[in-house]
């Protein structure tokens, strides 16, 4: 279990209020990010969260929600490490509580939404309930995402429809998809997200040279103060090791344990290379 994946999670800074008169259910762009409030006719204070945490690191997220923001950033750990983190109940709990704490977080459904996908297999194609919930994403990141969130939802619309094309040998729009990731890791090199489904559905392809180089590109713009930043070696390992070169994918997998506490890493590389 993963304790550390609750631990000085990125979120938004509460700082700035504003007096503001609503009538009905409203969006106002004027705010970053936008407000969806229904209210009563009356003036209200109305808090508004701006993500600095996040915009610090050049990944502005759309949400009104601080614990959302938390969670999601939580969420994205427990996948990329593959773990349950006990402290939040697990993925399935930290799931449940990323969509009650904003259900419209763009970001947040994204990363369930792919979620579902790359675990399940769920598609649009075999499943209504899903596309639906893909159409609404898709409506609503044009409505008031940002850029690098609309390009997020494009890349996931791709996947999903082409889990179904892939079981006919027709790759074409999973590859898509992965351009889109591509596009956005051009510009936002830190974000993990894209970065795990485009490694992800490199694997499913069996793009060995992918799974090496996406990671590669990116490395030299992360540094030990970013969250999960261990992990990058551990999948540009992989992707090294896919491509037989294991002389380097040990070296890569070696740095694991020295910028990630796991003192076992060391010991298993230490008694391998002695054979």
């Amino acid at each position: 279990m993963a304790s550390w994946c609750a631990t000085n999670l990125r979120d938004c800074k509460r700082n700035s209020y504003s007096t503001i008169s609503l009538t009905d259910e409203v969006w106002d762009s004027a705010y970053c990010p936008p407000l969806i409030l229904t209210v009563s006719y009356r003036e209200i204070p109305v808090k508004i969260n701006l993500l600095e945490a996040w915009i610090d690191i050049g990944l502005p997220m759309t949400t009104t929600s601080n614990e959302a923001a938390r969670l999601y950033d939580a969420l994205l750990r427990q996948y990329v490490s593959w773990s349950d983190c006990e402290v939040l109940g697990g993925v399935d709990t930290t799931i449940d509580a990323l969509k009650k704490a904003d259900p419209d977080c763009v970001m947040g459904r994204v990363l369930t939404l792919g979620l579902e996908a790359i675990g399940t297999g769920r598609s649009t194609a075999l499943d209504e309930e899903y596309a639906s919930d893909l159409a609404r994403l898709l409506e609503d990141a044009n409505k008031f995402g940002n850029e690098r969130e609309k390009i997020h939802v494009k890349a996931l619309n791709l996947f999903t429809s082409g889990l179904q094309l892939f079981i006919f040998s027709d790759c074409s729009e999973m590859k898509q998809a992965c351009v889109e990731w591509e596009q956005i890791l051009r510009d936002a090199p830190t974000d993990l997200l894209a970065l795990k489904f485009a490694h992800d559905t490199y694997f499913y392809l069996g793009d060995r040279y992918a799974i090496r180089d996406s990671v590669a590109r990116v490395l030299p713009h992360w540094n030990a103060t970013i969250p999960c930043y261990s992990y990058l070696y551990g999948m540009h390992a992989f992707g090294l090791e896919e491509c037989e070169e294991y002389g380097q994918a040990e070296q890569e997998a070696i740095k694991v344990s020295e910028t990630f506490p796991l003192k076992f890493l060391s010991k298993i590389f230490s008694r391998r290379t002695s054979l």
